[in-house]
Parts: C-alpha cells; structure tokens; sequence
C-alpha cells in the first residue's frame, strides 16, 4: 500500500492481463484516482475509466468454465490415451500410437495448468449508472487480490461511505433471511 501512497499523477501500472479468443486483449490498469478497463480487438482499442469516487461496488462470480475445459480435455486425453494403447501393440502403427500418446500428455498438461489457474469467475465493477465487465480478471485468485488492492483506494475517495456499504464479493453479500410462511 506504501507504494501506491506515494504514486504521483502520472504514474501508473498494469495489474491484470487475459486474453480471451484469438485476437481479444485485455488489461487493467491502476492509476493513482482511477482504474482504466481496455480491451484490444487487433488494431481497435475500448477503454473504460472508472473513477475510485464513482465505483458502488465489484462483484466476482465464480464461473463453470474451468470445470468444463478440465472435463473436456479429460475425456479426449481418455480418448488418446486408449488410442495410443492400441496403436503401440503393433509394430506397423506404433509410430501413430506415440503420435497419439503425445497428444495424450498435451491434454494432460492443459488439464494440470488451468487446475492449478484454480477457479474462473466474472468481475463486474458497478457505478452508480452502470456495471462493467472487467475483462481482464478471469480467475478468481486474482478477482480476490484486484479487489484487495482497490477497495483501500475506494474507500480513501468516498470517506463518507459508511463501512456496511463497502465493496463486497459475491461469496461475502449478506443473503436476506427466509420469511415465515404465510398462513391463512
């Protein structure tokens, strides 16, 4: 915290990237009054200023996407794993069966790698008018420190918030409590 006390007006950082598609960059990006959303498709940018003062709330939304890439790539790692098995019992097909194998420990990787990434989610920065997709947050360990990071600066330009409005993850909302069941 220290260190973003002391940023001076021109000062800024990077504090997440993800891509997303092919071509479809996005970064965010940490000024000393404001965060800055944006979004590259090739040779077009989007950006998104969201000012400390202005921001009510952000929401992380776990999402399934992880656990269907780990599925899927599961399934065809079972699939090239049973292929390979049956491709390296002869000896004409066995350079196919390695073919297969290898494609095995791809999947296999891709599985280890997004597990380790650890869960996706969806970051929604809400403003009075409006909330906004940050595109640039799609795992929740990092949702979790973007939003330990921003919630001191947040609170630092709205010192007349009151603490029960603060900003708040999507595990932390209060529910509201069941009514009783109207009897007749």
């Amino acid at each position: 915290m220290e260190g973003l006390q002391k940023m001076s007006s021109k000062e800024f950082r990077r504090i997440a990237k993800a891509t997303s598609g092919m071509s479809e960059i996005c970064t965010a990006w940490l000024f000393p009054d404001h965060l800055i959303s944006v979004v590259t498709y090739g040779w077009h940018e989007q950006y998104r200023r969201f000012h400390f003062k202005d921001i009510r709330g952000i929401s992380l939304n776990k999402t399934k996407s992880w656990i269907v890439t780990n599925v899927s790539a599961g399934v065809i790692a079972g699939i090239f794993a049973l292929t390979a098995i049956v491709y390296t019992k002869d000896a004409d097909t066995r350079p196919l069966g390695i073919l297969y194998a290898i494609l095995f420990g791809v999947a296999i990787t891709v599985i280890l790698f997004n597990t380790l990434a650890g869960p996706t989610c969806t970051c929604t920065i809400h403003t009075r008018v409006s909330a906004h997709k940050v595109d640039a947050i799609k795992r929740f360990r990092k949702g979790r420190k973007f939003i330990d990071l921003v919630t001191p600066l947040i609170m630092n330009a709205q010192p007349h918030t009151p603490p029960s409005n603060s900003i708040l993850s999507s595990e932390q909302q209060p529910q509201p409590e069941p009514q009783p069941p109207i009897q007749s």
